[in-house]
């Protein structure tokens, strides 16, 4: 007998379980309980879409999904300017006119019924929503991210790294954002964040600024930082508590994205502390160690 499989949409209202090292997850959502691989950690209120199937656990019926995708409102002023964008010729501001004149209908705007949009440029558009109706899950990742103000550079940059899964990643954290090449912290940090509802105290803010405010000491070629000249870059960086950012800390090195030397009372990224190590047990192997 064939095995029957459903797509479901539901609302997350918890998390109950997720490993650190994993993306096998057990979620309580509004249709009950679904567990499964999710790329993301999905918020409270996330809608998702989730295709699987239904099994009875403990007497308990729940949703095993094999396939999970963030529902995102379509936002057809930034498809548009996108489109605009990529048309050769036109811009922003054709864009701009176009959609007071259309609104949500503007992929029906005929040459001449705005000024400045000739019938060569009618033509260079169509082509372009066809390209754009043939690539539609990079269309919605690059117009969602330009929603939410980022450029469209960053925007390609961003499906390039994380192709259909950049709208669960980057809603989940906008600061990975930061790790795409000629941005950074402070770009996404004083603009694009804001539109993703990070406050200043989030905690998903204040372990990208420690992650910063780390590499930025390490940047004169040091291995390793104390722990009162980071909590101090931090607390400049970010305009919070110190508090704060010991509490934040002391998370990031239970989860080992940062890493200890206890005896010096210092700090390092997990990827500097494994170069060392290797290094070491490679000298203590020598026969002979010149120092």
């Amino acid at each position: 007998m064939a095995i029957e499989y459903k797509t479901i949409q539901a609302k997350i209202e918890k998390v109950l379980f997720r490993k650190n090292e994993s993306t096998w997850s057990i979620i309580k959502t509004n249709a009950g309980i679904v567990k499964g691989d999710i790329a993301w950690e999905p918020k409270e209120g996330e809608l998702i879409q989730f295709q699987g199937k239904y099994e009875t656990y403990n007497g308990e019926l729940q949703f095993v999904f094999f396939k999970a995708d963030a529902i995102i409102p379509e936002d057809p002023f930034a498809e548009l300017k996108y489109a605009c964008e990529l048309t050769k010729g036109m811009g922003e501001k054709l864009a701009e006119k176009i959609w007071k004149l259309s609104g949500n209908d503007w992929k029906s705007t005929k040459a001449g019924d705005v000024p400045g949009f000739t019938e060569e440029k009618f033509n260079l558009f169509q082509d372009t929503i066809q390209l754009l109706e043939s690539q539609k899950e990079r269309t919605k990742a690059i117009t969602f991210l330009l929603s939410k103000g980022c450029t469209i550079n960053l925007a390609e940059k961003a499906f390039e790294k994380f192709s259909t899964g950049t709208i669960p990643q980057i809603n989940e954290n906008c600061y990975k954002l930061a790790d795409l090449p000629h941005c950074g912290f402070k770009q996404i940090d004083t603009t694009i964040r804001y539109a993703f509802g990070i406050q200043d105290i989030s905690e998903s803010r204040i372990e990208a600024g420690i992650m910063y405010a780390l590499n930025e000491l390490l940047s004169d070629g040091s291995s390793y930082s104390t722990f009162e000249m980071l909590q101090a870059e931090a607390v400049k960086l970010l305009n919070v508590s110190s508090d704060l950012i010991m509490s934040v800390g002391r998370k990031m090195l239970q989860k080992n994205k940062l890493a200890a030397y206890p005896e010096h009372m210092a700090i390092t990224t997990p990827a500097y502390k494994q170069y060392e190590e290797t290094i070491w047990s490679f000298l203590k192997g020598l026969s002979y160690i010149p120092f």
